[in-house]
């Protein structure tokens, strides 16, 4: 239990403003519970405290003393404070000093030599971008050397509301999931041996006799020059003749044949997932293996996750990596699973398939297709949830105290791995000084992320312990 002690007085003869019921409270729970207390008043209140063997003083109840605190306590910041008074059992010079960086800090861009008026530049940019119509709202964090010095929400979740955006309001990161969900389960199942992305296709799933996919190299795959198409529109063999969802494959009513969620009342029969797969299996691959940009490896590395793991991406996900980091508002298909959708940011009128405003739901069909659960996009999250993940990449594969990858396996993993192609395994990298590409020539050639098209991006730059993250709500502007 984490307990704290506010609206204290600062005189012995109003016993600090610590009441007698106050004092029984505190006294039982401390007796039934392991609780750390955190006074935020004056270190002589600790005469009442003498039971707890966990406390904190926090001093006062200005804002910073609380962000600190709670800091402390989550192992963000180390605390090296020392009792200047003695009071009972407690002594002058009592002190436990704490290992901090164990997770992403708080603080003023002042901490880490930043100047908060350059920074403060990005609230003008955003407010004429929105001023302009280019998009209603968004996210933006920057964090340095392990603090997160700037983290703001702008304007609203569509020009025809007064729904505010909020730093926790989710948005669909289209393909950064591909970084953030599937990636981390490869670079995981490298570790254990249990896939060699330097192997084939073929040697992790069983395809299609005639299936040219079981040949292709992982690594090759993974850094977009497999030979595989940008993509297909699997959606569009779901239409009738007008353009509309075929009766042959939607209906308005959930059953055991039409199961698969794409609408509140619409529903696909399951077995058009099979075309998919075969559309997959059966397209053609390019004799050339030049860099071009494709999802459809990452439909591929879904079926492998889950046959490794024998559960869906979603709960693997979750169970490996979003939940121990913390990434509580990292999810696929939040307004499915219980999340209230004045907390979700709308992607678009989406007017080719499912012609309707998508809230909560996956933009990309393909996805859709497939539940809302996909290697390639699906995922929900906030600027400060992907803080958390990409920080863990900072970190040399550590946060909170745990290791959960090898540094040499995010070097790997981070690095470009062939002439002429600027990906890395599954992340994307700058270009050239001079050239167009996802980043300005500012950032290092060490330094990694990627884009989704939604209207989202973070990077991280190793040389620089920086890291942005931007959500933007780009493809609603006519909302």
């Amino acid at each position: 239990m984490i307990v704290d002690v506010q609206d204290m007085s600062r005189f012995a003869a109003k016993n600090f403003g610590i009441t007698e019921n106050s004092k029984t409270f505190l006294y039982q729970l401390n007796k039934q519970n392991k609780t750390i207390l955190t006074v935020f008043g004056t270190p002589y209140s600790l005469k009442y405290f003498q039971d707890f063997k966990n406390v904190i003083v926090g001093y006062n109840e200005e804002e910073e003393a609380e962000s600190i605190t709670a800091q402390i306590i989550f192992g963000a910041r180390g605390a090296d404070g020392f009792l200047p008074v003695t009071v009972g059992k407690f002594h002058y010079g009592d002190g436990v000093c704490t290992n901090s960086n164990m997770r992403l800090k708080y603080g003023r861009p002042i901490e880490v030599n930043m100047n908060s008026k350059t920074l403060s530049k990005i609230d003008a940019i955003v407010q004429k971008s929105i001023d302009d119509r280019i998009f209603p709202g968004c996210q933006i964090l920057v964090a340095k050397d392990g603090n997160v010095i700037y983290e703001k929400a702008f304007g609203y979740h569509t020009y025809a509301t007064d729904l505010p955006t909020k730093t926790t309001d989710l948005f669909d990161i289209a393909s950064v999931t591909k970084v953030t969900a599937t990636l981390p389960m490869i670079m995981k199942m490298q570790e254990q041996g249990k896939i060699d992305v330097n192997k084939k296709l073929g040697d992790c799933f069983t395809y299609p006799e005639n299936s040219n996919k079981k040949d292709i190299v992982i690594k090759e795959m993974l850094c977009h020059q497999a030979g595989l198409p940008a993509w297909i529109p699997f959606y569009k063999n779901s239409l009738d003749s007008l353009g509309n969802p075929d009766t042959l494959w939607y209906s308005k009513k959930q059953d055991s044949v039409f199961c698969v969620k794409i609408l509140d009342s619409l529903f696909l029969k399951k077995s058009f997932q099979d075309s998919v797969w075969n559309m997959i299996y059966n397209c053609g691959l390019s004799p050339v293996k030049d860099y071009k940009y494709s999802d459809l490896g990452y439909y591929l590395l879904k079926q492998i996750i889950e046959k490794t793991y024998k559960d869906s991406l979603q709960n693997i996900t979750r169970k490996y990596l979003y939940a121990p980091l913390g990434m509580n508002y990292t999810l696929y298909n939040p307004k499915w699973n219980g999340w209230n959708v004045n907390n979700i940011m709308p992607t678009e009128i989406e007017k080719n398939f499912r012609k309707s405003l998508l809230i909560g739901t996956v933009h990309d069909q393909g996805a859709a297709l497939l539940g809302g659960v996909a290697g390639h996009a699906g995922v929900f999250s906030t600027a400060n949830d992907l803080a958390k993940y990409f920080q863990l990449l900072l970190n040399d594969g550590t946060y909170g105290g745990y290791r959960y990858y090898q540094a040499s396996t995010i070097t790997n993993f981070t690095s470009k791995q062939f002439a002429g192609n600027r990906r890395a395994i599954g992340f994307d990298k700058p270009t050239p000084i001079g050239q167009d590409g996802p980043t300005c020539d500012a950032a290092s050639s060490q330094s990694f992320g990627h884009t989704g098209f939604t209207g989202t991006m973070a990077w991280a730059d190793p040389k620089k312990w920086l890291s942005l993250y931007f959500l933007i709500e780009q493809s609603v502007s006519k909302c």
